[in-house]
Formats: structure tokens, sequence, C-alpha cells
């Protein structure tokens, strides 16, 4: 579902987030002809200039809420979906609605450089290069299917995979981004 297809429905509703989409739907500066993250810039820039930041992120709550369900009902790509998030929000999205089944780490057990969050729902595992220097927004899924299965492969449940990563004693100089490691972390103890 497109970000204005989810607000014509909400106008009619009776609540905060209907009353916001009867007002995107009224304001004639409102950019319906640009991209989605523009859309999402404006209304959290007219919403925080009077205070009501607590109503753009329960409206971007619902949103992605009705994403889930589009998802749950039927709709066959991941990735299609995923698509529909703006890309400055696309981890915390990530953190919020991915579920974990299983975690592919990869490397040493004192230098693990790669971790492949699986969901056996989707068989899509979420890929993450703990020693890249990307902000976590480009982090990207894979089939489980395509994942080498090497001798440095270890093949953990989310539990063991945070117990690893927190047993890992990494030096100084191993390149590990280390806001990338305890956003893992905190991903998978996230439940």
């Amino acid at each position: 579902m497109k970000f204005i297809d989810f607000v014509k429905i909400k106008a009619s509703e009776d609540s905060p987030i209907g009353d916001l989409a009867g007002d995107i739907l009224s304001d004639l500066d409102f950019p319906i002809n640009e991209s989605e993250e523009s859309m999402f810039e404006y209304v959290k820039f007219k919403l925080g200039m009077n205070g009501l930041d607590d109503v753009y992120e329960l409206m971007l709550k619902e949103f992605n809420k009705s994403l889930t369900n589009d998802v749950q009902a039927g709709e066959d790509s991941l990735l299609n979906f995923i698509a529909q998030v703006p890309k400055a929000q696309l981890w915390s999205y990530y953190k919020e609605n991915f579920s974990v089944d299983k975690v592919y780490l990869i490397g040493e057990p004192n230098d693990f450089y790669k971790a492949y969050c699986v969901s056996d729902k989707s068989g899509k595992a979420l890929f993450i290069d703990l020693k890249s220097m990307e902000n976590l927004n480009s982090v990207g899924f894979v089939d489980e299917s395509s994942i080498h299965i090497g001798e440095l492969t270890n093949i953990v449940t989310k539990e063991l995979a945070i117990q690893s990563l927190k047993n890992c004693v990494y030096k100084s100089d191993s390149g590990l981004n280390k806001i990338r490691y305890d956003e893992l972390i905190s991903f998978l103890g996230n439940d």
C-alpha cells in the first residue's frame, strides 16, 4: 500500500490519524507528486512545527502496521513490501517488524564479521556486515538458500547469537563497526 492510499483510507476515521489524514488531503502544499520519502518528511516537518511529533510517530506506526497486514494477507514479495518504507527509516522498520528465528554468524569466535538474521516464515535473511561503515539503512535481504555455509559459518538461535557476539573479543584494529555491532545485539534481543 502506498502512503497516499493509506491517507485516503484513514481520512474517514474519527481519530488523531483520521484528522491528520484529512489535513493532508486538504493541504494544497502537500507533495503528492513527489517521493514517499518527501511526503513523510513534509508531514514530520509540519507536525514538528506544531509540537505534534507523537502524532507523526503514531501515524508512522499505523502505516507500518498496514504494510505488515498487506504482507500477511498475501503480498508475495517481502522486497516489494520493504520498498514502500522510506530509506531513511528502513533500519527502524526492520527492528520493529522483521522476526528472526535463527542467525548465521560468519567468522571465528573471536572475530565474527557477518550476520544473517533469518526469518523461517519468509525464507529471507537480513544481511549485516559488521565491518561495513555504511549506515544501517543500507542493510539488505538475501534468500536463506543463497547463504554460503562454510567452515566459518555458525547457525545459532537468537539467544546464542547474542551470547556469542557479546563473548567475541574483537581486536582494536579488527575494523569492527561498533554501531552496527551494538545495533545487531539490540535487534536480536528485541522481542
